[in-house]
């Protein structure tokens, strides 16, 4: 969209936050942009603030109904309690509860209608979890679970023998694949 509207290039690099963070960092250290813009969660772009490594977006504006605070939730375009003239711009878009994966083979959906479900013992050693003790989706859902359900569920549902990764191909993956393990 952007090459036919504007006739600008634009090229997708999805990664983790650390990952984004670790390339932008490693960049503006050595006096290289290769970044326009950035969609990540609050942990990534508030490092990324509180090093100077953002700039003011105001200037890359195009559209007059962009550049229109009227059109901005609240009002204003960047965070005023900053104060500083670098961008950003948080929302919440959704309750974060990503990072829980099951097999559906073995799995079927109305055997898992909540949280509590997961405490059965047939679920022993077969959930799969984004880890919470990183940033990331994990942390959302950990706290989640942890405001709804409280601290002694999440001591049992350790104790289902998670399997946690910060790579959620390696969760997915990792998934028992029959009902033996």
């Amino acid at each position: 969209m952007l090459k036919q509207k504007f006739g600008i290039d634009a090229e997708l690099l999805v990664s983790r936050g650390a990952d984004s963070a670790n390339r932008i960092s490693s960049e503006y250290n050595a006096g290289v942009r290769t970044i326009d813009g950035l969609i990540q969660g609050t942990t990534t772009a508030m490092s990324l603030q509180d090093n100077g490594m953002l700039d003011a977006v105001s200037a890359y504006m195009i559209l007059p109904e962009v550049k229109d605070p009227k059109n901005w939730w609240g009002g204003h375009i960047w965070n005023d309690n900053l104060k500083t003239n670098r961008f950003l711009y948080s929302f919440v878009a959704n309750a974060g509860t990503e990072g829980l994966f099951y097999n559906a083979d073995l799995a079927k959906a109305d055997e898992v209608r909540s949280f509590d479900d997961l405490l059965n013992p047939k679920w022993k050693g077969k959930i799969g979890l984004n880890d919470p003790r990183i940033g990331g989706s994990g942390i959302s859902l950990w706290s989640f679970m942890w405001e709804i359900k409280g601290e002694d569920y999440l001591k049992k549902l350790v104790q289902q023998d998670l399997f946690l990764s910060r790579n959620l191909r390696q969760v997915a993956d990792a998934l028992p694949k029959e009902n033996s393990r």
